[in-house]
């Protein structure tokens, strides 16, 4: 089964590589960038994690989280090589 890559996906998991290389360590809620993206409506990402009312756009959120933390792991196993 081939995973959907959103745009929002793509952007977050370039931020993460670009965290890792100015030395952020890998903790996604520290990129105010990344957490600017993916608040709704003005509301925070932390509080739409637990509010079903935005479902589609939570779920799009938490993939764009999980992608920058992908982005950043993936730069660090490229660094230890």
């Amino acid at each position: 089964m081939k995973k959907i890559r959103t745009e929002k996906m793509e952007k977050a998991f370039r931020m993460g590589i670009a965290a890792f290389e100015n030395g952020l360590k890998c903790v996604p809620a520290a990129d105010s960038v990344l957490m600017e993206m993916t608040t709704i409506k003005g509301v925070p990402f932390f509080e739409t994690v637990r509010n079903k009312k935005y479902d589609y756009e939570r779920k799009e959120n938490l993939a764009a989280v999980k992608a920058w933390a992908q982005g950043w792991t993936f730069a660090n196993i490229g660094a230890g090589a």
